[in-house]
C-alpha cells in the first residue's frame, strides 16, 4: 500500500526517462502536498552490500546530481545515526533526503474524484475487444462503442497487447513478475524510519530487496519485494487469472535468456528465484540489516 517517489538516481542524465522521473517527482510531490494527502518525506539510503559494489555509489551520485536531485555521500557513523541496525560494507552510503513515501491508493482515489468533478468519464474493468484504426473507434467487452481523437496507451501490463492492435512493437512482449512483501512486527525493536536500499545492479531492471516505511500514524516497515514469474498478467495470488499459454511462452523466453546469459542474466535468476521462500528473503535482507530474523 505504499509507493516511493524517487528522484532520478537510476537513469543516465541524457535519457528521456531521467527528465521525466525528476520532473514527475517534483510535480507529484507538489500535487500531493496541495491536497494534504499522506506524505512521508523520510529520505532514502543506498548501501553497498559488497565491497565490489562501492563504485556504483559514485555512479548514482553523479547521475543524481546531473538530473537535479539532492544527494550526498555519508559515512558509517552518519548511517548509524540514521539507521542503527544498518550496515555498509565499505564505510560509505548514499543519502537522498528528498525521497518520499506516499499511499498510491489514496493518490488514485483523489485523482479519480478530481477527474469526475471535471466531467470526464472513466470506464473501469472493460477490455478492448475490437479496434478500428481507420475510424478511430474501439469496442469494449461490455459492447460500448468509443470514438477517440487521441489514443494514449498507458495500460500497464496490457500495454503490449494494445500496441499490437495498432501493429506497433510486435517484437516486444511483457513478461509479468509478481512481488511479495513481508513486514516487520510492531513488537520488533528494529525501527527503520527511512528507505533502505542495496546498491542495485544497473544492468537489471530490479532494485533488490529493500526496507520501506509506510505513511500514516502507525507506520509499518515492509521488506521486499520478491520477483517471481507470474502465471498471468493479472495473476496477483494463487491461481487467480492464470494464462497457461502465455506462461509457457514466457518460460521459453526466460530459458533462452538463461542459456545466452546476456548481461549476467543467469546469475540474477539464480539469486532471485529463491526470494519467494522466507529464509532466502531474510538472508537477502540481512545484507542490509544483519539483526533481522524471521
Amino acid at each position: 500500500n505504499s509507493g516511493v517517489i524517487h528522484a532520478g538516481l537510476y537513469y543516465k542524465p541524457e535519457s528521456l526517462k531521467a527528465k521525466v522521473c525528476v520532473n514527475g517527482a517534483k510535480r507529484l510531490t507538489e500535487w500531493i502536498l496541495e491536497r494534504r494527502l499522506s506524505y512521508n518525506k523520510c529520505g532514502k539510503v543506498i548501501v553497498p552490500t559488497k565491497p565490489e559494489l562501492d563504485h556504483q555509489l559514485d555512479v548514482l551520485k553523479e547521475r543524481g546530481i546531473s538530473n537535479g536531485a539532492e544527494v550526498e555521500m555519508i559515512d558509517s557513523k552518519t548511517l548509524c545515526d540514521m539507521i542503527p541496525e544498518a550496515r555498509t560494507s565499505t564505510n560509505r552510503a548514499l543519502w537522498s533526503p528528498n525521497t518520499a513515501v506516499i499511499n498510491p491508493k489514496e493518490v488514485l482515489q483523489s485523482l479519480y474524484k478530481e477527474i469526475n468533478d471535471m466531467g470526464i468519464e472513466l470506464i473501469l474493468s472493460a477490455n478492448i475487444v475490437k479496434l478500428y484504426k481507420n475510424n478511430n473507434q474501439i469496442i469494449t467487452s461490455s459492447n460500448e462503442v468509443i470514438n477517440y481523437g487521441h489514443f494514449i496507451n498507458c495500460s500497464g501490463l496490457e500495454a503490449d497487447r494494445i500496441a499490437h492492435m495498432f501493429s506497433l512493437g510486435k517484437q516486444y512482449r511483457i513478461i509479468p513478475f509478481r512481488g511479495s512483501y513481508w513486514q516487520i512486527k510492531d513488537t520488533s525493536k528494529i525501527k527503520i524510519k527511512t528507505n533502505l536500499y542495496p546498491v542495485p545492479d544497473l544492468n537489471i531492471p530490479f532494485l533488490g530487496v529493500h526496507f520501506t516505511p509506510t505513511t500514516g500514524i502507525n507506520r509499518i516497515v515492509t521488506i521486499g519485494p520478491t520477483a517471481t514469474l507470474a502465471l498471468g498478467r493479472e495473476n496477483y495470488q494463487g491461481l487467480q487469472s492464470i494464462e497457461p499459454i502465455l506462461t509457457l511462452k514466457n518460460l521459453t523466453t526466460i530459458t533462452n535468456q538463461y542459456i545466452k546469459n546476456e548481461g549476467g542474466f543467469r546469475r540474477y535468476v539464480n539469486e532471485q528465484s529463491y526470494l519467494s521462500i522466507l529464509p532466502f528473503l531474510v538472508r537477502s535482507a540481512q545484507r542490509l540489516v544483519p539483526s533481522i530474523k524471521s
